[in-house]
């Protein structure tokens, strides 16, 4: 992070996150348009040109659940582990974006 010159770049944070040992690709969702999009095609809010979808694969995130005992009053009932990709990808990301993190888990034939 300190020697990043930084950048706006799908391609940028694609190769900072294979630095960091992640395999990710970036999806831009479009919203749904008449005369572009076709019947079947995924309804989108106008303002989804804001939202980035990171798919990280062979991804595990810990999951954190309450437990009678040793969880406290006011503890979530359930948290998911942050990850250094996500810390980074918050500090770093184009100011007017979203960022939405999507974990796929590997699949076994």
């Amino acid at each position: 992070k300190i020697n990043a010159t930084g950048g706006l770049s799908r391609n940028y944070f694609i190769n900072l996150a294979k630095s960091l040992g992640y395999n990710i690709t970036i999806d831009e969702p479009e919203p749904f348009r008449a005369g572009i999009n076709r019947a079947g095609d995924r309804l989108w809010v106008p303002e989804i040109i804001w939202v980035w979808i990171v798919n990280i694969d062979d991804a595990q995130v810990p999951v954190y659940r309450f437990r009678a005992g040793s969880s406290v009053a006011g503890e979530r009932l359930m948290t998911f582990g942050q990850n250094l990709i996500e810390n980074i990808f918050q500090d770093l990301k184009p100011a007017h974006t979203q960022v939405v993190f999507n974990y796929k888990e590997k699949t076994t034939p």
